[in-house]
């Protein structure tokens, strides 16, 4: 930007812009605005887990949405210490990857990098490897499994005994938080009550529908 400047004399009698100008004369000064780096206005991090979209598991797809201050030209980003597939443009875009066998169980870290305005030549952003809204995906690929389960009846005579009418108990913890299981005894769908997620009781009332023998 070209802004005129008019020359004026100091209290000394010099003009106070060095020799050779002459007092009155006007002069051009170039003024020059530069631009604010990219910056990243939103990011979220989330899987297609159908479930929950801060879990992910083996082929889950795991997700990088963000937008950016200026319009950008296509960035790079890397999820799980690989490039992802990007999709979109100017100052909206996604990233993805599969969830594979080989990647770590935890919090998984994602880097997006490579913001170059795709208007002015040379102005970019820093790399971004946080959300913005505290979003984060852990990767959970190992299953759960029962540590100890017992088996029971309500009888008052003989608690391993299941007559007409009496209540079956199973009673069984898990090595993690899991979903709400099924339960059943006999090909019979229980009552399945939880305590904390990890803590389960199936219940059933035994009738004439269950065949004799052990209860599996």
């Amino acid at each position: 930007l070209l802004m005129p400047v008019e020359v004026q004399e100091d209290a000394t009698g010099g003009n106070g812009l060095g020799a050779g100008l002459v007092v009155g004369a006007e002069v051009m000064c170039s003024v020059c605005a530069l631009p604010l780096p990219i910056t990243i206005d939103k990011l979220r991090v989330y899987s297609d887990n159908k479930y929950d979209d801060q879990l992910a598991t083996i082929q889950d797809s795991i997700r990088v949405k963000f937008s950016t201050s200026r319009s950008v030209n296509l960035p790079r980003v890397i999820i799980l210490g690989r490039n992802a597939t990007v999709a979109g443009a100017g100052n909206s875009y996604v990233a993805s990857v599969t969830v594979d066998p080989d990647d770590p169980q935890g919090p998984i870290e994602f880097l997006v990098t490579d913001l170059m305005d795709s208007e002015i030549e040379g102005n970019s952003g820093e790399d971004v490897f946080e959300p913005t809204d505290g979003s984060s995906v852990t990767i959970d690929s190992i299953p759960p499994v029962v540590n100890m389960a017992t088996i029971h009846s309500d009888s008052n005579f003989d608690n391993q005994t299941s007559v007409y009418d009496t209540l079956i108990i199973c009673e069984f913890n898990t090595s993690e938080i899991i979903q709400q299981p099924g339960v059943t005894f006999g090909g019979i769908a229980a009552f399945v009550v939880s305590e904390n997620s990890m803590f389960f009781q199936a219940v059933l009332t035994a009738s004439t529908a269950l065949p004799d023998g052990p209860v599996s």
